[in-house]
This record gives structure tokens, sequence and C-alpha cells, in this order.
């Protein structure tokens, strides 16, 4: 490449004719012609706007239209022009080997163009920053000062921080893989963007970077990324309606019922020590089969669903003793003198198929003491049991006159006209 020392001043939009040709040894041959033009100062001809002028037929001489874009930056860049032989087709390429051209760079310095920007964008009002957080998602509010693109990465929470480099890549730090990345171009108005993230883990933290470039052909990307800690919600607790449950010994199975303001499976279990024997059955636990009378706790747990968190509410479950009564039977008798007969009792509501040798204390009975004819209460007494409660009935037990039959002694007689002897009777 040949370096020109000379220079030319040219301003930004306007138009100007390049003018050359092409001798060796005193012949023309025919050449295609292209121009490229540094237009945004970067030290290479790569970008989109800078060929300026690119021939499309050989010529031995030219002249060729230019126009300096109207978003040249001002100051001192750098016109390559490269030829090359007919036989070679169009120049395609600033750079590399062309057959039989040549290339020659020379000097602009372009005034009435733009300033070169070397400053990235600046974050404002109070962003990067986070709202709308929920236990599976938050917002991501973002606003800069100019037009440009704003990058962002979640990972996880003190994990290793991402370069700014990384973060527009879409990656943690070292590459790693992030929990979620984006990007979006503000290029108008506010230069806002808020950015959905979702499905992510309730009660758990995370670490957002977010980094933001300008629009310039050659961007400048803000040097360390702005760093926020987000930490998602609870999923709310269910509210289960589970009431506490009196029952009797004896009384028959029956299911729990719990209710609540989530769909999630509700199960049952027994928590902390069953001193009665009662057991829980069923596909979810739910079927109660009573054992001995006491308390037991009783919890109902319901999976986590839908918006809420698991859940759990427990009750006490109280058996009652049943009743249990204890009669002294009626009509027993006896006549005065003799001995008393077997005093008894019947009872009733015994459940579950107990019976009286069933008690952990048996019945007693005994009557009021005395022997006369007359009246005298039979009571039973001393019976207990860990699953009844024993009322006692008394009844009346009578002690009848003997019957007594008195004789008058036969063969009593007297001679006529003689005191009556002595009247005298057995008995």
């Amino acid at each position: 490449i040949f370096t020109s020392t000379h220079s030319a001043n040219v301003t930004a939009g306007n138009n100007y004719n390049v003018i050359g040709d092409f001798i060796q040894g005193g012949s023309a041959y025919p050449q295609f012609v292209t121009i490229w033009m540094d237009v945004n100062q970067d030290g290479d001809f790569n970008d989109a706007n800078e060929i300026i002028y690119q021939a499309t037929t050989a010529e031995t001489a030219f002249t060729a239209p230019i126009t300096i874009p109207a978003t040249a930056i001002n100051g001192s860049t750098t016109m390559r022009i490269r030829s090359g032989w007919s036989d070679g087709g169009q120049v395609t390429s600033p750079c590399g080997y062309w057959a039989l051209g040549e290339a020659e760079d020379y000097e602009f310095i372009v005034s009435g163009g733009t300033t070169t920007d070397t400053t990235p964008p600046v974050f404002e009002n109070s962003t990067p920053s986070v709202s709308s957080v929920t236990p599976t998602s938050f917002t991501l509010v973002t606003t800069i000062d100019e037009a440009g693109i704003i990058y962002y990465v979640v990972v996880a929470d003190g994990a290793s921080a991402p370069t700014s480099a990384e973060v527009k890549s879409g990656t943690g730090s070292g590459g790693a893989g992030p929990i979620d990345s984006g990007n979006a171009a503000v290029t108008a108005g506010a230069f806002s963007n808020n950015f959905s993230l979702t499905s992510l883990s309730s009660e758990t933290a995370y670490d957002v970077y977010v980094v933001a470039e300008d629009d310039h052909d050659t961007p400048n990307l803000q040097v360390s990324p702005a760093k926020i800690d987000v930490t998602t919600l609870a999923f709310p607790a269910p509210t289960i309606t589970f009431a506490n449950i009196n029952s009797t010994y004896g009384d028959a199975n029956f299911d729990l019922a719990a209710t609540s303001d989530s769909g999630g499976l509700i199960t049952y279990s027994i928590e902390g020590a069953n001193t009665t024997g009662t057991s829980l059955s069923g596909t979810h636990n739910e079927t109660v089969t009573l054992g001995n009378a006491g308390s037991i706790l009783i919890r109902a747990t319901q999976a986590a669903n839908g918006g809420f968190s698991s859940g759990t509410q427990d009750i006490t479950l109280t058996i009652e003793k049943a009743a249990l009564t204890v009669t002294a039977d009626s009509g027993l008798t006896k006549v005065y003198g003799a001995s008393d007969p077997p005093l008894t009792f019947s009872i009733s509501g015994f459940v579950n198929g107990d019976d009286a040798d069933d008690l952990d204390t048996p019945v007693s009975i005994s009557r009021a003491s005395g022997d006369l004819v007359g009246t005298y209460t039979m009571t039973p007494s001393g019976a207990a049991d860990t699953n009844y409660t024993i009322n006692f009935v008394t009844s009346e037990f009578s002690i009848t006159p003997a019957t007594l039959t008195v004789t008058a002694d036969a063969g009593l007689t007297k001679v006529y006209g003689a005191s009556d002897p002595p009247l005298t009777f057995s008995i």
C-alpha cells in the first residue's frame, strides 16, 4: 500500500471528484477502482457505509464522484483507493492480494461531521432497578441517557461477577451459563426498557448484572456492569380450615375433611404420642378408626399448588368416655331370719363388644345393713374403666315378715265343778 503524504480538507455531506489514471511504461491498462473511507475512524473499512465509490467497469482513467457521509467523524481519517486489473473483476476488499493492482491511502481532514464519542451511556432514573417482585418473577427496569442496547444476565447469588463483555454476550463469569439473559435496543423516547423475568424459584436470591452500550458504529460499552440483588418472594401459605373434633369411644369410623383456599393435595397424620390406639387409613389417611378414650394431635398437610406454598394445620381429636350404667336388680327379697340371697345387678351401655370382664375394676354391690323387716337400699359401686363413665343406679332389697303359728294345746280338760286348768298353747 502506498501512503501519500498529501491530505485534503473535506466537509461532511459534500460531493467531490477523485480523478486518476493507470499508466505503466507509457501504456494505459484498464482497471476496476473502489474507494473506501474510514468514516468512524475505527481503523478499518469494514463498516456498511465506508465504500464511497465502486466502479462497475474497468477504465484506464477515472473520475469518481464521492460524497462524504454526513456521519463522518470530524478530524483526520483515511481514504483508500484500490485498483485491480480488469480480468479480476470488481475490487471488493480493502485489504489482501489482488492481481495486477495497487492500493493508495490518502488523508482526509473532515469538518462539519460528527464529534468522536468515546463515552458510554449512563443509566438514569435510579435504574437499573427491579419492581413487581413475585415468587417466580420480577421486572427489571432500565433507562439510559442515549440510544443504544441494554444487556442483562441473571446468575446465582454469590456467583463470580461477569465482565461487561460477558454480560453483552449473555454469559456468566468465564462463559458459564446464566439463569437468564436478554437484551433490548432503545432507540427513541426515554431510552427505557422493562424486562420481564419469569420462571424463577420462590424465596431465592439472584444476582442481576446489567450493562449498556450506545448505538455508534463503534459502540461504547460501559466498563463495568451494574449489579442488583433480587430475592423472590415466598408463596403465600394456604388457609386450611380444620377444626378440633370431639367424639365418643365406640363411635363409627369417619373421614377427616379439611378445606383450603389452595388446590394442593391434603393428607393426614397423627403427630406425637398416640396413647389411644387410634389409627388412620385410606388413600390420604383420611379415615379415622377410634381407639381408647383420650386425645391425640392430627395434622393436615397440604402440598404446594399454583400460587400457594405447602402448609399444615393441627387439631386435637378428643375421644370422650362412653356412658355405662350399672343398675342393682330390683325385686330381691328374703324372709325375716333367712340368709341374704346373692345381690345382683345389670350393666347397659357397653360398646365395641366389651362386657363386664373388660372393666379395669369390676362392679361390687352391697346393701344397707339391717335384718329387721323392712327395705334396704342396694348400691352397686367400685367399677372403673378408662373408656367408660360409669353411673350407678340403686334398688330396694326387702325383708318380709316370717310366718308364725300359735296353736292352743289340745287335750286340756277339767272335772265338772273344778276350776279351769291353765290354758296353754304352742308356737
